[in-house]
């Protein structure tokens, strides 16, 4: 929607002015145009990129932080938070959480991060010393605006950039998650169930028979991947099932009780060891009960394969997009580092979060270059 629009672009520009405050060099942020968005009409520009950085003495490690200021569609937010129906207003549970549409994915990080600069900034400020020279490491920012779409003209512009002799933008930065789409293209357009019945073959129909064969009801996937996971030892077992997990807590995060299992070791092996498939949506079909037939059909799915044996917490979360900053930056370590629930629900840990975000930045200034 063309109103939605305009809202992002102007949390892109705030951010922009955020960042600005604490850089040294007012070139050191920018507002970057990604073009225009494919098949609009009229024409949008896509959300800048947002970019930023800190830095100083070479010396230090360098660190790039992502994230993104676009949030998923509001659409059943009124129905499912009575106690606080608009989807934009930053409210409280009864529990003192706080709830609002991005608060956790992904504008409670954001404001973690702008937090964490601050604070270091009064510290500076109070001791007469500019901001970068008191920070642990070197940061980077690059936020953008179309995340929750595939991030569209992202993955163009961190290629361009890495191409570049000097790696461009990226010249100063020194678990396995896969996206899958499939698309299945039928009539030219789309057909009423009347005119067509059983003549033709229906790209829904062919839709479901293939995802139905990639993942069964009890969460197992294809053979051949699944096969890539050796099968954890008694020891581990031991491990995971020290884990503080109830099948309770599951249905507490779901609303309803749709467990696979009624074995807390169980549930907890298939979050952090077994090879999952997740389904994202279906492109194409209606929202609405039909006898159209649609003519092009798109899916999106995902697994994680984890191949590595695990910690107590192996966890992660799904950003596509990193995948390609990982390419481009010559496969340089990659952490998903979050501050809200499991859930990906309402935020009870950003001032916790928050914490922990300035805390890793000196943790790693500690650690050993490898």
């Amino acid at each position: 929607m063309k109103e939605g629009h305009e809202h992002i672009i102007k949390m892109g520009c705030w951010l922009h002015d955020q960042l600005a405050q604490f850089v040294t060099n007012p070139k050191d942020t920018e507002l970057v145009e990604l073009g225009i968005q494919d098949k609009t009409d009229p024409q949008i520009n896509l959300p800048p990129l947002v970019l930023a950085c800190i830095r100083e003495d070479l010396q230090k490690k360098t660190v790039l932080v992502y994230g993104h200021y676009d949030i998923q569609p509001v659409g059943g937010w009124e129905e499912a938070n009575l106690d606080n129906p608009d989807a934009f207003k930053l409210g409280t549970t009864d529990k003192e959480k706080l709830i609002g549409h991005g608060a956790m994915d992904d504008k409670g990080p954001i404001m973690g991060w702008l937090n964490v600069l601050k604070v270091h900034k009064l510290i500076a400020d109070s001791l007469g010393k500019p901001l970068v020279q008191i920070l642990p490491v070197n940061i980077w920012f690059l936020f953008e605006g179309m995340e929750e779409s595939s991030s569209l003209g992202l993955d163009n512009w961190i290629n361009k950039e890495a191409k570049k002799a000097d790696k461009g933008w990226f010249k100063g930065v020194n678990c396995d998650i896969t996206f899958f789409s499939i698309n299945i293209e039928g009539a030219t357009n789309d057909l009423h169930l009347g005119l067509s019945r059983r003549m033709v073959h229906k790209p829904m129909t062919d839709m479901v028979k293939l995802f139905s064969a990639l993942v069964r009801m009890n969460g197992v996937i294809f053979k051949e991947v699944e096969e890539m996971v050796p099968a954890p030892t008694d020891d581990e077992k031991v491990m995971y099932g020290k884990l503080d997990y109830a099948v309770d807590d599951l249905q507490k995060d779901t609303g309803k009780y749709m467990s696979l299992s009624e074995v807390p070791l169980d549930l907890v092996m298939g979050h952090m060891w077994y090879p999952s498939l997740s389904i994202h949506g279906i492109k194409g079909a209606f929202d609405t009960i039909t006898a159209a037939i649609p003519h092009n059909i798109s899916r999106r799915f995902m697994h994680a394969v984890h191949k590595l044996v695990p910690d107590y917490a192996h966890d992660g979360g799904s950003i596509p997009i990193v995948l390609t900053l990982k390419q481009a930056l010559d496969k340089k370590n990659i952490l998903l580092l979050s501050m809200g629930n499991s859930n990906d629900g309402s935020q009870d840990n950003y001032f916790k979060g928050t914490k922990v975000y300035g805390t890793y930045l000196y943790e790693l200034a500690k650690q050993a270059t490898s």
